[in-house]
């Protein structure tokens, strides 16, 4: 959140604009000063408002696409104001949107998802009128004098971003300590800030650098919820890895707490462990007691989506169909192939859910009900000899009354009580 002043004079300068659209006049001159910018506010409290909003959202809306020179400009903007919209590039994304969008909101002007010439102009204006130029450097004719040592801290905690300029410009060490063992980073993270977090890593703060209780700029930012800033430090590759108070790294605390959106945002980082990230080999078996592993699997015509295994062997390979979402496979279908064998079934986010069926390579057959990965419900299980197994499944384990049906005609009923035979076996 930017500081008071600097919030008021955007807004000024927003009734400027509109009031100016709404006149058909030219909208306020960069550096206009604030007489005018009230004069224009009464102008729209006398009724213009209403006109100049839809005028720039029919310019949103009719207008062609903007030419990659203007949209370089408003990025560099953007960029200079704190909102972190990405490269100065010339290509509209979706994170170029997302900065605008947040400036048009900040500024109190209609919302729109594509770049309008009163949008950049107001944009030109308010940079002025903050000192700061496109890319991010302070203006001024005068050298700027040096920061006080705190002056970064204060203006990164108070979210004020022509402060944070001015004190990068006036040679402000980024990575700075404060008393507490604090750098800028971590007091914008702290307030959840992201305007200014993106110009703080932009200048090359240590996205990685620990405070004194061990606890990083995304540790905060996970603790706090601060979801738009957890994506701004994974954007700038923070490390998922690193501990911090009570050795618990930022991952331990998402899965914790279990936020949806700061989940996402983290993307795969949380699904731990890998399996290609697993020690040793899980080769196929006989039997129940063959060698498994749990994991999430990169999907091998997907990369950087995940699906969990409950049953993990070394040389299998899992393929999807289905939406992606915070790195795991949401809902679709699953694939899995190796040493001959081949299940397929659907899953339901990132795990399996739902009617699965196991194919193996001497011709049997198993299938029935998966919930998160684990069998659960009837089970029919047709072996290459002719023998049907068919019973009641509790977290993969036999549990309950079989009727086993064997090749030769014969039928007995087994009992087993969480995978393991108990009873006399009885004839059908």
């Amino acid at each position: 959140m930017a500081s008071n002043a600097v919030r008021t004079g955007m807004l000024a300068l927003a009734l400027a604009v509109l009031c100016a659209l709404a006149a058909g006049r030219p909208p306020l001159a960069a550096g206009a000063g604030s007489d005018s910018a009230a004069g224009s506010a009464e102008a729209v409290q006398a009724g213009a408002g209403p006109v100049a909003a839809l005028t720039l959202a029919q310019a949103a809306t009719d207008a062609g696409p903007p030419p990659p020179r203007a949209i370089r400009e408003a990025q560099a903007l953007l960029a200079g104001l704190g909102y972190a919209p990405g490269p100065a590039d010339g290509v509209w994304g979706r994170r170029t949107e997302r900065a605008y969008r947040a400036f048009l909101r900040d500024a109190g002007l209609p919302d729109a998802k594509r770049l309008t010439p009163e949008a950049l102009r107001a944009m030109r204006a308010i940079a002025q009128r903050a000192g700061v130029t496109p890319g991010g450097a302070a203006t001024g004719a005068a050298p700027a004098a040096a920061a006080p040592p705190d002056a970064l801290h204060r203006a990164a905690a108070a979210g004020d971003v022509a402060g944070l300029y001015a004190a990068l410009s006036a040679g402000a060490v980024v990575d700075a300590r404060d008393g507490q063992g604090w750098t800028a980073l971590m007091h914008a993270v702290n307030k959840g800030y992201p305007r200014l977090v993106g110009p703080l890593l932009a200048a090359g703060a240590a996205v990685d650098a620990q405070a004194p209780d061990g606890a990083t700029a995304l540790f905060m930012a996970v603790v706090l919820g601060h979801t738009e800033v957890v994506g701004l430090l994974m954007e700038a590759e923070a490390d998922t890895t690193v501990k911090g108070p009570k050795g618990k790294t930022a991952v331990d605390v998402a899965s914790t707490v279990g936020d949806p959106a700061i989940l996402k945002a983290l993307g795969s980082s949380v699904l731990s462990p890998k399996c290609a990230e697993l020690p040793g080999s899980y080769p196929h078996g006989s039997g129940d007691n063959h060698a498994s592993a749990q994991c999430w699997q990169e999907l091998a015509d997907n990369p950087g989506c995940y699906a969990y295994r409950s049953h993990y062997h070394s040389g299998e390979s899992v393929r999807g169909t289905g939406a992606c979402r915070g790195g795991r496979l949401e809902r679709g279908t699953l694939t899995v192939k190796g040493d001959g064998v081949v299940a397929e079934g659907p899953v339901v986010d990132g795990k399996e859910n739902g009617h699965w069926v196991v194919r193996w390579a001497d011709g049997s057959v198993s299938e029935g009900p998966v919930v998160d990965g684990k069998g659960n419900g009837r089970w029919v299980i047709r072996s290459a000899s002719g023998q049907v197994d068919e019973g009641p499944m509790v977290d993969d384990k036999k549990n309950g009354r079989w009727v086993v049906r064997w090749a030769n005609g014969g039928c007995s009923m087994i009992e087993y009580s969480r995978g393991v035979e108990v009873g006399d076996r009885a004839s059908c």
